[in-house]
């Protein structure tokens, strides 16, 4: 029997897990295509099925079905959220440059709707996209990622939980502590490289999260002069930009050194275009961040069948008819060969303890009383599936704050109903837990 563990893997923070995506190959039925449509810094509004034409390898194509994507304070389902990773460069970027960026993501989060969801990361060469908080609508939390650029000191592997002072959120804007020499470390060519590759990983662990999902990247980029767009690394673009397509994820840019030069933008253009976002290169960081985030408040959704898709790749192109000059962006492709998505990864697990996402696992069954929960776990069920499992309980206050977490690696020694009291701190409103058996997993949760 196969088990893991939530710990070793830092499953939050890393990429190398020891659940790998499976690839299977599949009859698409529908293909779902977001569209954001902009005049200017402004989303653009009122349009209607007619308004668009749907080309698919360039065949026109019949829009199956279409609706106006809500605004981020109408959003009602996960499919409607707004999902923001905020994206610090380490790697490509001055080290004076990263605490201006951090200000305006942190002014940016500040006038955010209450509804967005954010999530805070580096990416640099030595360990490449690092996450300092998970897709979370608690402000304090990123304040602090923000802050930092780095993980929580209560050692939560999911991120979720912060220490008292860290929650009071003082201290100045710190740059990664990796930042003056990582870009020493490595040669140029290899760098851009590791960074495309990174990109690419972190566009499939957002696959299996449901809603609108934006990354944005804030980087000085790397100079595209001197050859370094060579065969080898455009191929290694086009393949990171089909993963994106693939996870329904949108890659954009924020240049921090303003308008640079056309060559040392090619970076950051080429990353950004090929998954359908927007590269913007404005000295003025606060307003370019607003204006973007403003320009993808609302937008479409169009939804086709592929019935004459060809094996592999296929090519999306949206038109909008009648409404002057416009800026288009949307999902440039999609694969009938897909991956499935990894819900072993931390990410996902934090979506699921923040956010409520339903699970089809066995689930611990929960009671909280006088400041101690009490966890039944259905013994019968988890013999069934494996030697061990894995419980993960959360606590937070009626305002959302996680107070503390508690794990437990559970050995299956009979068929009887196993139970755990475990103390919750003062102001506990609201428990949840993961139970993770042999790869399935299994949610729930009680409030008082």
């Amino acid at each position: 029997m196969r088990y893991r563990v939530f710990l070793p893997l830092l499953l939050l923070l890393s990429f190398s897990l020891a659940a790998q995506p499976i690839t299977e190959k599949l009859t698409v039925e529908v293909i779902d295509v977001p569209v954001f449509v902009a005049r200017g810094d402004s989303a653009v509004e009122g349009l209607t099925r007619e308004s668009f034409e749907l080309y698919v390898n360039g065949k026109r194509t019949p829009i199956e079905y279409f609706e106006a994507v809500a605004s981020a304070d109408e959003a009602t389902t996960l499919r409607e959220r707004r999902l923001f990773l905020l994206l610090f460069d380490v790697a490509f970027s001055h080290p004076l440059a990263l605490p201006r960026a951090q200000r305006a993501a942190a002014q940016l989060i500040a006038k955010a709707s209450p509804a967005d969801y954010f999530a805070v990361a580096t990416y640099s060469n030595r360990r490449g996209v690092w996450f300092a908080a998970p897709f979370t609508r608690d402000r304090a939390a990123l304040t602090r990622a923000l802050r930092s650029l780095d993980n929580s000191r209560s050692g939560d592997p999911l991120a979720i939980v912060l220490t008292a002072s860290e929650r009071a959120i003082t201290g100045r804007f710190e740059v990664a502590t990796e930042s003056p020499r990582d870009i020493q470390l490595a040669e140029l060519r290899r760098a851009a490289e590791d960074q495309i590759v990174g990109l690419a990983e972190v566009s499939e662990r957002l696959a299996a999260l449901e809603g609108q999902k934006h990354v944005f990247l804030l980087s000085e980029g790397w100079d595209g002069s001197g050859g370094l767009l060579a065969p080898s690394l455009i191929d290694d673009l086009t393949a990171m930009h089909r993963r994106f397509h693939s996870s329904g994820v949108f890659l954009h840019a924020l240049d921090l050194e303003g308008a640079g030069t056309l060559m040392a933008d090619d970076g950051l253009r080429g990353m950004t275009h090929g998954t359908g976002g927007k590269f913007v290169a404005r000295n003025n960081l606060v307003t370019a961040l607003s204006n973007l985030s403003d320009s993808l408040d609302r937008g479409y959704r169009l939804g086709f069948r592929p019935v004459d898709a060809k094996p592999g790749y296929n090519t999306i192109e949206v038109k909008v008819r009648n409404a002057g000059r416009v800026q288009v962006n949307h999902r440039p492709g999609f694969s009938t060969e897909t991956e499935s998505a990894n819900v072993d990864d931390g990410l996902y697990l934090a979506d699921v303890v923040l956010n409520d996402v339903p699970q089809t696992g066995t689930a611990a069954t929960l009671a909280l009383s006088e400041g101690t929960l009490s966890v039944r776990i259905p013994m019968r069920e988890v013999a069934a599936q494996a030697r061990k499992a894995e419980l993960l309980v959360y606590a937070f206050s009626a305002d959302g704050k996680a107070l503390m977490y508690h794990r437990e690696v559970i050995e299956v020694t009979g068929e009887e109903e196993k139970i755990f009291a475990i103390a919750m701190p003062e102001g506990t409103k609201v428990a949840k837990a993961l139970l993770r058996v042999d790869g399935e997993l299994g949610f729930s949760k009680v409030s008082t």
